[in-house]
């Protein structure tokens, strides 16, 4: 279809992974401190189609997310706004600080208008009055359209039902830097009541579509495991983030 170099490939894996990762987070409840939920992306890059599903915590000092297929447990720190990565079937772990988050966010930035595809981020959202019945909940639709660098539509699922501290959200997205990207979608999606329990995304990047789906599955109130959400003894720590793959699977 299109020839492209290593590095250009790269770059559009951690782009694609940067997205997924954030859609991943953005469901994260508050009420219950445990949820489960089922992640999809079309196959890119000559990848196929992944499914997995993620577990999250919510603890008191911070948010782990464990994909168990892809072997990658992400875990953010609250205080401090720093990531933690461990790739747990590589035996490898690496720690980046919210400074080096924004600078990955703005690198990101730059990357696709060094690619061409420049302008504005510019943000709409759009209640449709379209409503469904998504696991036990029962939620409305509304539609966020992105334009700029990296256009997307993201059709995002809200509940009333769940009982939900919106604020989960707001502060996942700011630790994941989002705003260099997304202009100010989060501010202008935390307007709406509830809490998105399912979201699918089309974006389009250097003549690419690419789609993913993230729907929570399963909530509950159990501690955290910290087996799971800090780095076995013995692990190797790498320099720098690696970059996260579609489905969040790390390179």
């Amino acid at each position: 279809m299109f020839a492209q170099s290593g590095r250009s490939s790269r770059r559009r894996t951690l782009l694609v992974g940067a997205v997924c990762l954030v859609a991943a987070v953005a469901t994260a409840q508050a009420g219950s401190n445990y949820l489960e939920q089922v992640v999809k992306t079309a196959g890119v890059m000559g990848q196929p189609p992944t499914e997995s599903t993620q577990k999250i915590w919510i603890g008191e000092g911070a948010y782990c997310i464990q994909d168990e297929a892809n072997g990658i447990v992400t875990v953010f720190d609250k205080a401090t706004g720093n990531l933690l990565v461990i790739q747990t079937q590589k035996k490898k772990y690496a720690e980046m600080t919210k400074e080096q988050l924004q600078g990955m966010a703005s690198m990101g930035l730059e990357m696709l208008k060094q690619m061409g595809q420049g302008g504005e981020v510019k943000v709409t959202t759009s209640k449709t009055g379209n409503t469904a019945k998504i696991g036990s909940w029962q939620a409305y639709e509304v539609v966020v359209e992105i334009g700029g660098p990296m256009p997307m539509t993201i059709n995002v699922w809200f509940s009333k039902d769940v009982g939900i501290d919106q604020q989960v959200w707001a502060e996942l997205a700011d630790m994941m830097q989002t705003n260099a990207m997304f202009g100010d979608a989060t501010e202008k999606l935390a307007s709406f009541e509830g809490y998105p329990v399912k979201q699918t995304v089309e974006m389009s990047m250097m003549g690419m579509t690419i789609n993913s789906s993230t729907e929570v599955t399963l909530t509950a109130t159990k501690p955290m495991d910290k087996t799971v959400c800090t780095v076995p003894a013995g692990f190797e720590k790498i320099e720098g983030l690696m970059p996260m793959g579609p489905g969040g699977g790390a390179r």
